[in-house]
């Protein structure tokens, strides 16, 4: 042993040393496997694996492999490379996440995202568009990896993230296919576009689940709905969801030919919106075609009523003002004929009441000043409205003397038709104050129905007393005849017809009637003037009913004056008629 004892030793010496000198060579060797092996995985997708360590050319992976197959490819890939003798398998495989989730949220502090990512390079990505969104504040990254997301969730969770830039706060999530978000968009444009990115611009795929995004004010709010043919559009802004589905269920009932709401949820309706929208869709169902339209100005309405009777009672609504308490900017409602076009009058004691229809303003005020001119006193309102029938203002102010005549007078006049009912002092003279107005008619008009009677004998009085009150029949107008001639004018037969009330109250005496004339032109032709002007009043008192046995006509010319004929004032009063009574 002591004789071979030194080879041993030195021999162990001698292998020590050459152990040594080995390992000091195969660092550098073990550096470059380890570095090739890592840019093969690199280059082949395999990034996620790691040389965990190196023994000699033995290599141990290491890393979280985004999907179960990936393992074996890892280490297929690291079995290639030149200098590698064994590889043994060390991964594992990142855990499935399914409905794969992934979560952006934007508030005062910053942006946060949690949920899930496939691999550091998506994380990456995310990390930056998340630091632009936050201009300059904090990202604070809590999302995990896992396995399991679409093959582009790179795209799904950035146009996530890309939202954010759009809101003051909220948040973008993920759960799978489904998108959801809420939150404060930055202005009423900001959420329009961000609408309708939402609507159109969604990867493949992909489908929003949940929109909660909070609509804000508008910079004009406003309400519109039009009509035509039974149908309405909605269109503009609605304060809520309850009011739009009580407006939709109301105009649904309202207009048979259908609903087309184009309406947005928004805030910043005015107080009374919701009333003037109530009455704009029971206004609008009355019309046939119209619109109304609520904004910032007030309230407007226009269109055509289905009928006069409407269109009042939409005016009378309307004079307040706008419905709701909003102001009324413009009432466009088109005035319609109303059927009949009727006017109306009712006339005792000594004034008349009128209703019914008139063209304009003008119109009224014509009629109104022949009534007056008539009856005296004229009470009631009539409404403008178009559609008069032609000739229909001229027959009522042609008609207003001859109405006047008649004691309890009813007159309607619809369209084309009179009705007229009323009382005469006889019925002699209803009859002639009938045919006077019939004469009267344009063509075109009738006189439809007619009821006259003879009021009641008048209580009978003494000769004095009869002569008194023919000659007080006279104090407020005379008898006027054509100049030169024994023509009764027409504005002659209210003096007339009282003279007929007059004679009634004495019926047992004798009236003779005497006609007197001035001194102008020659004598014998005046006295055959008088003579004939008085002839022409008994006549009358025959047609009015007073018998003609009752009456005579004597002419005294120009021999009884009264005044002197040598003034224009003398001469009138000395052309006269006069009565007495025997």
């Amino acid at each position: 042993m002591r004789r071979f004892g030194w080879l041993l030793y030195d021999g162990l010496i001698a292998g020590g040393a050459t152990l040594v000198a080995g390992l000091f060579a195969f660092g550098p060797i073990a550096a470059d496997v380890t570095a090739r092996t890592t840019e093969r995985l690199r280059s082949e997708g395999r990034a996620w694996a790691t040389v965990a360590s190196i023994d000699g050319r033995d290599i141990t992976l290491a890393g979280a492999a985004p999907e179960p197959q990936l393992r074996a490819l890892a280490v297929e890939s690291a079995d290639r490379v030149f200098g590698v003798r064994v590889v043994t398998d060390a991964t594992t495989v990142l855990p499935l996440a399914t409905p794969y989730p992934f979560d952006a949220e934007r508030t005062a502090a910053g942006v946060k995202l949690t949920g899930a990512v496939p691999n550091e390079e998506t994380r990456a990505l995310l990390r930056k568009a998340a630091a632009e969104v936050a201009g300059g504040r904090p990202v604070v990254d809590e999302t995990v990896l896992a396995r399991g997301a679409p093959a582009d969730f790179a795209a799904r969770a950035g146009f996530a993230v890309a939202r954010l830039a759009d809101l003051t706060a909220g948040q973008a999530s993920w759960s799978g296919d489904g998108l959801s978000i809420g939150g404060d968009p930055l202005d009423f444009a900001t959420w329009q576009a961000l609408e309708r990115r939402l609507a159109s611009e969604l990867p493949a795929g992909a489908k929003l689940v949940a929109d909660a995004l909070r609509t804000p004010a508008p910079p004009r709010w406003s309400f519109s709905a039009t009509t035509v043919d039974g149908r309405v559009v909605l269109d503009g802004f609605l304060p809520d969801a309850a009011t739009r589905d009580r407006v939709l269920k109301t105009a649904s009932a309202a207009f048979p030919g259908g609903v087309e709401d184009r309406t947005i949820l928004a805030p910043g309706a005015a107080d009374g919106t919701a009333a003037a929208i109530d009455f704009s869709l029971a206004a609008l169902s009355r019309l046939v075609a119209g619109g109304a339209k609520i904004d910032p100005a007030g309230y407007t309405i226009a269109g055509k009523p289905k009928s006069w009777e409407v269109y009042r009672d939409l005016e009378d609504r309307l004079k307040a003002g706008g419905p709701g308490g909003l102001r009324l900017v413009s009432d466009g409602l088109v005035p319609v004929a109303p059927s009949p076009y009727r006017f109306a009058l009712k006339a005792a004691n000594g004034g008349a009441t009128v209703e019914g229809h008139l063209p304009d303003a003008a119109a009224r005020d014509r009629v109104f000043a022949a009534l007056k001119a008539a009856f005296g006193r004229v009470d009631g309102e009539v409404d403008l409205a178009p559609g008069a029938p032609k000739g229909f203002v001229d027959t009522l102010v042609a008609l207003a003397p001859t109405l006047a005549r008649f004691s309890d007078l009813g007159f309607d006049f619809a369209d084309g038709a009179i009705d007229l009912k009323g009382a005469a002092p006889t019925a002699a003279l209803g009859e002639k104050i009938l045919a006077k107005l019939r004469s009267l008619l344009p063509t075109g008009i009738s006189l439809r129905e007619s009821a006259v009677s003879a009021l009641p004998p008048p209580p009978q009085v003494d000769a004095a007393t009869c002569q008194a009150d023919l000659a007080a029949v006279q104090t407020g107008d005379k008898i006027h005849f054509d100049t030169g001639k024994a023509t009764l004018r027409e504005e002659s037969v209210r003096v007339l017809d009282g003279l007929v009330v007059a004679a009634l109250k004495c019926t047992s005496a004798h009236v003779a009637v005497e006609g007197h004339t001035d001194s102008d032109g020659d004598e014998t032709a005046n006295q055959a003037l008088s003579e004939a002007r008085a002839r022409a009043v008994v006549e009358y008192l025959v047609e009015g009913g007073i018998a003609a046995d009752r009456l005579a006509a004597i002419g005294f010319g120009e021999t009884r004056p009264i005044a002197d004929n040598a003034t224009p004032e003398g001469r009138q009063q000395n052309r006269r008629i006069e009565f007495r009574v025997e």
